[in-house]
């Protein structure tokens, strides 16, 4: 009998959608066009609700609001491995040694970001974002004699002034704010190009390196968490909080 062949169909979805749209364009440049898309909307998305959490909630511990991110994070990426949805390596000494300065970098880099949302509005930060792009490329370029091409110079270039722009005419500038996000720049840029080298090394999914980040960044962040005074606040502000759901309930 004929043998059928296998359908090569794409599935109904956003790929879908998009190849109506855009039908020259391959799946992997569709893929691409997707996977933007989705990191910038849930990027703001994250840079909205921490400073809400932070300001609007008044929320003052943002090292006690990274560990509950962290914790919540470790949680949902272990239960969908235990329900078969996702896998990755458990922990491993050798990859853990390997990995921990990606780690110190990737907690120094969500801290940093944190304390400049108490100070800076979100279209700040947002434009502010770039210049750790612009760093990153300029590191790629250095380190890895990664080329950058002429629309990329420009782009670079249309960055930068964007930056200085916005800066000169924030009307609730902020020292402190532009500080942190200078620190937060310079750790993003410097996580990510360390990352591109320990992925080399250890093999890690990206589910692995989410769950490594967020499990590692825990015991790192505790210590923090004690010197910087917040534990006994929010120990104390937890079990308020507590006591007046038990009150309200009875």
């Amino acid at each position: 009998g004929m043998v059928k062949e296998k359908s090569s169909a794409i599935p109904r979805g956003p790929l879908f959608i998009l190849h109506q749209l855009c039908p020259n364009y391959s799946n992997a440049q569709l893929l691409g066009v997707i996977s933007c898309l989705a990191y910038s909307i849930f990027s703001l998305l994250m840079t909205l609700t921490n400073k809400a959490v932070l300001t609007v909630f008044d929320f003052k511990f943002p090292i006690a609001l990274l560990i509950y991110q962290n914790i919540f994070t470790v949680v949902l990426l272990t239960s969908a491995r235990s329900l078969g949805y996702i896998d990755f390596a458990g922990l491993h000494r050798p990859t853990v040694q390997s990995w921990y300065p990606v780690n110190v970098l990737f907690v120094f880099m969500l801290l940093s970001g944190s304390y400049a949302l108490k100070f800076l509005s979100v279209p700040m930060i947002t434009i502010f974002k770039n210049l750790s792009t612009t760093a990153t490329c300029m590191g790629d370029y250095v380190l890895f004699g990664q080329p950058l091409s002429g629309s990329i110079l420009f782009s670079i270039a249309l960055m930068v002034a964007s930056s200085i722009v916005a800066g000169l005419n924030d009307l609730e500038f902020s020292s402190e704010g532009y500080l942190w996000m200078g620190f937060n720049c310079l750790a993003s840029a410097a996580y990510v190009l360390y990352m591109r080298k320990a992925m080399k090394t250890t093999q890690l999914s990206e589910f692995g390196m989410v769950y490594y980040n967020n499990l590692l960044s825990i015991p790192t962040l505790l210590p923090m968490l004690l010197v910087s005074g917040e534990f006994p606040t929010v120990l104390s502000t937890e079990m308020s909080s507590t006591f007046f759901t038990i009150r309200q309930l009875n």
